[in-house]
């Protein structure tokens, strides 16, 4: 009796984090890359929540460097997916194909848009604005000084 509950108390206390993830470094980077798209996330988001650069992102995705349990960790919790279900991901889970009297068909059963999508648009688009008046700024000072000439 004694011997059992030792045995449960130790399942208990067992840590569930990853020690190594078995799973070649491209396959886990396309299955980060589906999520990330289907979420509305870009690479330079991903970047920046993981405080890396958006050229370290990209080699993650492309399985050029092998990913870390740490590092996949921090990206499933941006991605607000479990490391399991990233692991597990499948295309199959975004899509269900149906056939009809039609023909084939598909309809997206996956809805990723929450207010974080939203608000990195809205950022984006900001920040094109302001892109857009310093051009037109710039665009009138040099008619200016053609005028001049």
């Amino acid at each position: 009796m004694a011997l059992w509950n030792l045995q449960v108390s130790w399942r208990l206390n067992v840590d569930t984090r990853m020690t190594k993830i078995d799973m070649p470094p491209t396959e886990v980077g396309r299955r980060i890359w589906m999520v990330r798209r289907n979420k509305g996330y870009t690479e330079e988001y991903m970047a920046q929540r993981l405080g890396i650069s958006q050229r370290q992102y990209c080699r993650y995705e492309a399985g050029d460097t092998p990913l870390i349990p740490e590092r996949l960790s921090e990206i499933c919790e941006v991605l607000d997916v479990k490391e399991q279900d990233l692991l597990n991901f499948d295309e199959k889970m975004l899509f269900s194909n149906c056939t009809g009297a039609i023909g084939v068909y598909s309809h997206n059963t996956y809805n990723a848009t929450d207010g974080k999508v939203y608000e990195q648009y809205e950022a984006r688009i900001k920040h094109l604005e302001e892109d857009v008046a310093f051009l037109r700024e710039t665009n009138k000072a040099l008619l200016a000084r053609l005028g001049e000439k």
